[in-house]
């Protein structure tokens, strides 16, 4: 069993969404050096948690991302389209991207934890702050990687609520990209 990974990108401000859920605020930003990082955290990966939101947005776009160049965003769809998605949702019978499986979400650490069990490498969660929330209540995440964008937002749904006790992480990594003024976050729970 390897290991859960939260990994988010987050405004300055704290934010992973706007007010409706929208990311508009990180869309045109375009950082080839970024992009291999995210590959990198892709290659990792046994496995992907997505929130619904983002499991439909995601086949909207990655399933027609063309492979067969160098680039990093083809390397992130020859990861990404393959792996299985354990996708939180009240819809499942239209998980027409796979390998997908639903997760129904009435008790979600637990049953992630019990999907983790039957899963092999990294379960990697990307995106929705609905989704994470209750795993980052019950303390569920082995590391945190965040990417913090140079945006203030002002509103919307931030990463981090307020937490339920205090809580320290031991950092593992600080990577900055020039490019786009994002810094890539990497930080394990004291309890990994």
């Amino acid at each position: 069993m390897g290991q859960l990974i939260l990994s988010m990108f987050v405004t300055l401000d704290g934010y992973a969404a706007g007010p409706d859920g929208d990311i508009d605020w990180f869309a045109g930003v375009e950082d080839t050096e970024l992009d291999a990082h995210m590959a990198g955290v892709m290659r990792d990966a046994g496995a992907f948690l997505l929130g619904r939101a983002t499991y439909d947005m995601f086949t909207g776009y990655w399933p027609s991302v063309d492979t067969e160049d160098d680039s990093p965003e083809a390397e992130i769809a020859r990861f990404l389209n393959p792996l299985p998605k354990l996708v939180v949702t009240t819809r499942p019978d239209s998980l027409g991207w796979g390998p997908a499986r639903a997760l129904g979400g009435d008790d979600l650490p637990a049953e992630v934890a019990r999907a983790r069990r039957e899963l092999e490498g990294d379960l990697v969660m990307f995106g929705g702050v609905r989704t994470a929330r209750p795993l980052i209540d019950a303390d569920a995440f082995d590391e945190y990687q965040v990417v913090v964008n140079p945006v203030v937002l002002g509103a919307g749904q931030r990463l981090l609520g307020e937490a339920q006790e205090q809580r320290r992480l031991r950092l593992i990594t600080a990577r900055s990209f020039p490019t786009s003024g994002a810094v890539a976050l990497r930080y394990a729970t004291t309890s990994s």
